[in-house]
């Protein structure tokens, strides 16, 4: 801000004087003063903590208030600090100061979101450059972390330039510097790379939730390409849709994993995919995900309707380790099989515990059985357990009786087998991972089922525990729990 001091030495006259200085200083002449010092700020630009930006604005004449936006989200980026917020009005923005957006984190970690969704809300890239661009170095490290957050926009029509990775985010950090920012409740639609068509994660840990890839492609990762991760938070994508994307060359059509290690490893501090939906993926190795040498969490996840064009309709790993595959469901994929282990330098030994695999040629194909070795419990496997893996008890054949598979609904029928058949003890330790089930057991894959004629208060114990006293135990969690199992 700029001030102004006034003086009247020896109460004879007024002396004034202007300063932009945030530590401005005055000298004066010899003699005696016998007076007040007032500094005081002038009229400046407003102090926000969040700063507007409208297509109907301007960043020549735009002060970032509600009444006077900026016209371009990196004016607005620019103007925040620590803290703020960007808030970007609907409309479709390009060219410009809006695309290649970056900040730096360790000088102001910020929130640029939309102010009414992604359906509102677009960055059209229109085929040349990326939405945001986040390059940490030794030199230059910039620390993105989880509290910067990109949310509520549709990002479309990236393109790097010359073929470069990440067609709408790409995320690269150097020695120990951050780069994990949160995307939250975005829409990503015909972007295009050379590894991952709208997000490449080098060295990151980023937050990915509540958003929608679709039609997006890359020659490896058609959506998302991630590798060598660390960063401050553990790399999560959570409750997203991918949808029609496809790798044209390499790797997986949705995803490309290389090289991520379990948490508590110098490597990476893990990696997540929960409760995620696959869908009309495509790729030559892996319709959905290509996992190399890497070892995380899936969780929650339904895969249909995926393809690979060499192997693994939904899931293709490859050299060592392998995901732990957990509560999914695996059904009416195209291709070889639905699942294919390849070990190279070592054993791939993927992890299936309640889930459901379902293909329609196979559920397990092998590069070399004596480097393949799944570990496989509590799971539906069409054509019964593969020629090779460890066998972990609990496994069925049986038709899984989806409700309406051909709608898409691959919920269970109350009489399918894989209700209840599950485990809740997942490592084996004897104690329950899985507290939030129904009836005596976890069900197998992605959906517990859900009686529709059981009154849906009844399924939540701790609302029920709240109007209701007489049980058979002690409180209302205890009578609540022994009716679900009693009647579910």
């Amino acid at each position: 801000p700029a001030w102004v001091a006034e003086m009247d030495p020896n109460n004879t006259g007024m002396i004034a004087f202007e300063s932009n200085s945030m530590s401005p200083t005055v000298q004066l002449c010899y003699g005696a003063y016998n007076a007040d010092l007032l500094v005081t700020p002038m009229a400046g630009p407003p102090v926000n903590d969040t700063w507007h930006v409208s297509t109907a604005g301007s960043d020549d004449t735009g002060d970032g208030s509600e009444g006077n936006p900026f016209a371009t989200i990196q004016a607005g980026i620019d103007a925040a600090s620590d803290g703020d917020t960007v808030l970007v009005a609907d409309g479709t923005y390009t060219g410009t100061g809006n695309k290649e957006l970056t900040w730096i984190g360790w000088e102001n970690h910020i929130v640029v979101m939309s102010v009414n969704g992604p359906d509102n809300c677009i960055i059209d890239l229109e085929d040349s450059g990326r939405a945001f661009t986040f390059i940490s170095g030794i030199v230059d490290p910039i620390w993105i972390t989880a509290d910067d957050v990109i949310e509520g926009f549709t990002i479309r029509n990236g393109h790097p330039p010359n073929w470069g990775n990440g067609g709408a985010i790409y995320c690269y950090y150097g020695y120990l510097n951050d780069v994990s920012p949160t995307i939250r409740n975005c829409v990503f639609e015909n972007n295009t790379a050379d590894l991952g068509g709208v997000l490449y994660v080098s060295g990151g840990s980023s937050l990915v939730e509540d958003c929608v890839f679709e039609n997006n492609s890359a020659l490896n990762g058609g959506a998302v390409w991630t590798g060598n991760a660390g960063g401050s938070t553990n790399l999560v994508f959570s409750n997203c849709t991918f949808k029609n994307n496809s790798a044209t060359s390499n790797g997986g059509g949705a995803f490309t994993i290389s090289n991520i290690y379990p948490e508590g490893t110098d490597a990476s501090p893990g990696f997540k995919i929960e409760n995620c939906i696959f869908d009309g993926n495509s790729g030559p190795y892996g319709g959905a995900i290509n996992f190399y040498t890497s070892t995380l969490d899936v969780e929650g996840c339904l895969f249909i309707n995926n393809s690979a064009s060499t192997n693994g309709n939904a899931l293709y790993v490859y050299n060592y380790g392998g995901p732990v595959i957990k509560n999914c469901t695996i059904a009416d994929n195209t291709g070889p099989e639905a699942v294919y282990c390849y070990g190279f330098n070592g054993t791939v030994e993927p992890v299936f515990v309640n889930t459901i695999i379902l293909d329609e040629n196979s559920a397990f194909g092998f590069e070399n059985t004596d480097q393949a070795n799944p570990i496989i419990s509590y799971c539906d496997i069409q054509g019964g357990f593969p020629i090779t893996g460890t066998d972990g008890g609990g496994n069925i054949d049986a038709d899984p009786l989806f409700t309406d598979s051909e709608n898409g609904d691959y919920t269970l029928q109350g009489s399918s087998p894989c209700i209840d058949a599950g485990t809740a003890d997942l490592d084996g330790d004897g104690e329950e991972d899985i507290t939030d089930y129904i009836g005596s057991s976890p069900d197998m894959g992605a959906f517990e089922y859900m009686n529709d004629d059981f009154p849906e208060c009844l399924t939540d114990c701790d609302g029920f525990e709240e109007w209701i006293d007489n049980s058979p135990g002690d409180n209302g969690t205890d009578f609540c729990n022994w009716l679900l199992d009693t009647i579910i």
